[in-house]
């Protein structure tokens, strides 16, 4: 726990139990992309009266002091929490997000040499190999 405080402090937030549980959440779901309702919906099983507002709002702090990731997908926000650099794959079948490694030269590559880069979201839609698979398995 003191690890988690420590991150929030360092990072300039005030430490509340309401974030607290959130990064829990979030430590304990490393590699996953969640919603502030993902978070609403775990944590009300054992704090059933915590407003979804609030959790908005500490998804929105923890990510403005980089502590998470935040993108937008068809008009919801989406947190995760690797902060390494790659995309994020969204499958318009089964609506999973994976991650993609890209190298940091081949993401510095997108832009003209001139260009100062200081944050990249780079989110690609289509047909992951799980639903590619059944589709053409359905097509035969």
């Amino acid at each position: 726990m003191t690890d988690l405080s420590e991150k929030l402090r360092d990072s300039g937030l005030k430490i509340t139990p309401q974030r607290m549980q959130v990064m829990r959440y979030v430590v304990a779901n490393p590699g996953s992309h969640f919603t502030a309702e993902d978070i609403h919906q775990e944590l009300m099983k054992t704090e059933p009266t915590i407003p979804i507002s609030t959790i908005y709002n500490i998804t929105r702090a923890l990510s403005d002091s980089g502590l998470i990731k935040a993108f937008e997908i068809n008009g919801r926000m989406v947190f995760e929490s690797n902060m390494e650099t790659h995309a994020n794959f969204y499958c318009t079948m089964c609506n999973e997000i994976t991650d993609i490694p890209i190298s940091e030269e081949a993401m510095a590559n997108l832009v003209p040499p001139d260009y100062v880069v200081t944050d990249i979201s780079l989110i690609i839609k289509g047909i992951c190999r799980t639903c590619n698979v059944k589709e053409v398995a359905a097509e035969a």
